[in-house]
């Protein structure tokens, strides 16, 4: 049983470790949405895991994307573990 609970776990971990990259951030498009610049100067778009948000023309759009803007920033340099890759 423990085995069969272990494999379980490498294999929810596993496609999250195949995510990870760096880069800096460059615009944030809405309150779970950014964009990063990563390797090559290659703009990618990055929703970010767990997070739910209003759209940018729903009631409280521009909250949630200037509250995203406050902890991401235009950081010069992040790790992102986690996120789902839009392009």
């Amino acid at each position: 049983m423990k085995n069969i609970l272990y494999t379980w776990f490498l294999i929810l971990l596993l496609p999250s470790l195949c995510l990870a990259f760096q880069g800096q951030c460059v615009k944030v498009l809405d309150g779970d949405t950014i964009t990063v610049l990563g390797q090559g100067n290659k703009e990618i778009r990055v929703r970010i895991y767990g997070v739910d948000c209003p759209e940018k023309s729903q009631n409280f759009g521009q909250k949630a994307k200037k509250f995203t803007l406050g902890l991401v920033g235009y950081a010069s340099h992040w790790d992102f573990a986690v996120g789902a890759l839009m392009n």
